[in-house]
């Protein structure tokens, strides 16, 4: 294979996954404007579910949560 083919075939590789990536961050867009338009979610649920649903493990930390696995001792010092 030729140096030249093999740039511009990753070059179009690229430009088709950047296309990929902004229809993503399009639509996590929407799904977060339109799930913080109801009034019981909130923007920290949002981006929980979110997250969740794009297959990460995850799990909110608030002010109560930090200062309660603080003084059991699970970490050390604060998380937020």
């Amino acid at each position: 294979m030729k140096k030249g083919k093999f740039i511009n075939g990753n070059s179009t590789y690229i430009q088709i996954r950047k296309r990929e990536l902004r229809k993503l961050l399009t639509l996590l867009e929407e799904t977060y404007k339109g799930a913080t338009t109801w009034k019981e979610v909130e923007p920290k649920t949002a981006d929980v579910f979110i997250a969740y649903c794009c297959g990460y493990s995850v799990f909110p930390i608030d002010t109560n949560i930090n200062r309660v696995v603080k003084r059991i001792g699970i970490v050390q010092k604060y998380i937020i």
